[in-house]
């Protein structure tokens, strides 16, 4: 079973976008590799800046960006894993 924290983050490329896409109010924030400046990391802030979504860079991750979801306690969120997400490789 899955702690709170574990529950409201996510990990990699796939599935912060297609957060970002289908239901960007339910992200907190995102955290990108501060080592990184290539077009996949500059296309995903241009996706979380049209969602209003907050992006920090942050000196210990390696390559790929994680976000952190709202809580999810709330009566009226749903968040539920993507299609597929636990096969995605990182």
């Amino acid at each position: 079973m899955e702690n709170e924290s574990q529950s409201n983050h996510r990990v990699g490329f796939h599935t912060i976008e297609m957060l970002l896409k289908l239901s960007p109010e339910n992200i907190k924030q995102i955290f990108i590799p501060a080592n990184r400046n290539d077009a996949r990391i500059q296309n995903l802030i241009s996706l979380a800046e049209a969602a209003s979504v907050s992006v920090e860079k942050k000196k210990n991750l390696n390559q790929h960006p994680e976000a952190t979801l709202k809580n999810c306690s709330s009566s009226n969120m749903l968040i539920s894993p993507l299609p597929f997400e636990d096969t995605l490789t990182y």
